[in-house]
C-alpha cells in the first residue's frame, strides 16, 4: 500500500507539472488521462470505498461513484478530437502543395509524420514510424523499412529514437531540416517526389530553401519525447520538390544533380 501511495503521489506531481505547461487545447486532456494513468485513480477510489463500506451501503456507493465517473467521462470525451485532428480527417487537400505535386505521382516523405501524406495528399508515405508494425511478419518489408529509416536518421530527417520509439530523448520533436540534408537524401534512386516538413511557430524557413508553405487552419501541438513537458506549436508546413523523375532521365550539361532542382536551388 505504501508503494502504491508513493507511486500515485509521484504521478500526481508529474500531472501538476503537466498542467503548468498545458497548451490551450481542451481535447488534449485525453492525452493527460492516458499519459499519467489518471483514470486509475477514481477506479482505485471506488475499489477502496467498496471494501470499506458496509454491505448495505455498497450498492449506494457503487451507484453514486458510478454516476460521478460517468459524468466525468462524458465531460472529458465530449470534446472528441483536437481541431488539427478533425482537419486531418476531413480529407481536404492543401492547395499550397499543388505546384510541387500535380503531375508528379509517387511517394511523399512527410517528416515526423505517420499517415498525414495519405490523409491530406492521397500519397503513400516514403517511410514512417507506423510502417514497421504492418511489416512485422514480412522480413523483406521489415528490411526495406529499416534501410529507409537508417537513411532518414543519417540525414537528420528522423528522430534519434526511431528504432526505439519509447526511449526518451532530449531532442525537439520538430527536426532541424537543412538544404544539405535534403540534397543528400534526394540523390537516392527511390527518392520521393517531395518532402514536407513542419515549421515551428515564429521560426523561419531553413536557410537556402525555397519552399511552398501551407498554413493549416489550426495549429498543432506536439510534446518532447521525455518528461519535461515542453510543448511546441506547429503553425506551418513547408513542401520541397525532391526530384522530377521525368527530368532526371534527360541528359544535363551541368554537374548539378537533377534532384537539386526547384525548391532546393
Amino acid at each position: 500500500m505504501t508503494g502504491l501511495t508513493l507511486f500515485y503521489t509521484h504521478t500526481l506531481i508529474d500531472f501538476w507539472h503537466f498542467l503548468e505547461k498545458f497548451p490551450p487545447v481542451p481535447a488534449l486532456a485525453l492525452y493527460a488521462m492516458f499519459r499519467f494513468s489518471i483514470a486509475a485513480l477514481p477506479i482505485c477510489l471506488v475499489a477502496v470505498m467498496w471494501v470499506w463500506a458496509k454491505p448495505q451501503f455498497r450498492t449506494q456507493w457503487l451507484t453514486v461513484s458510478g454516476g460521478i465517473g460517468t459524468a466525468a467521462a462524458a465531460a472529458l470525451f465530449w470534446i472528441s478530437l483536437p481541431p488539427s485532428a478533425n482537419e486531418l480527417e476531413s480529407g481536404r487537400q492543401p492547395n499550397a502543395f499543388a505546384s510541387i505535386l500535380d503531375g508528379h505521382p509517387g511517394e511523399v516523405l512527410w517528416v515526423g509524420g505517420s499517415a498525414e501524406s495519405w490523409y491530406l495528399l492521397g500519397r503513400p508515405q516514403w517511410a514512417s514510424g507506423l510502417q514497421p508494425v504492418s511489416a512485422v511478419f514480412s522480413r523483406p518489408l521489415a528490411m526495406l523499412w529499416r534501410e529507409r529509416a537508417r537513411v532518414l536518421l543519417d540525414n537528420g530527417l528522423a528522430p534519434r529514437n526511431i528504432f526505439e520509439p519509447r526511449k526518451q530523448i532530449d531532442d525537439s520533436p520538430i527536426l532541424d531540416v537543412t538544404r544539405a540534408a535534403l540534397g543528400s537524401f534526394c540523390t537516392r534512386e527511390d527518392a520521393p517526389v517531395a518532402i514536407i516538413f513542419p515549421l515551428e511557430k515564429n521560426k523561419p524557413l531553413p536557410a537556402g530553401l525555397d519552399a511552398a508553405i501551407w498554413t493549416p487552419p489550426h495549429s498543432r501541438y506536439i510534446a518532447d519525447a521525455n518528461d519535461k513537458m515542453i510543448w511546441h506549436v506547429i503553425d506551418r508546413y513547408a513542401g520541397v520538390p525532391c526530384r522530377d523523375k521525368a527530368e532526371s532521365k534527360k541528359p544535363r550539361g551541368d554537374p548539378m544533380p537533377p534532384v537539386l532542382r526547384g525548391g532546393l536551388l
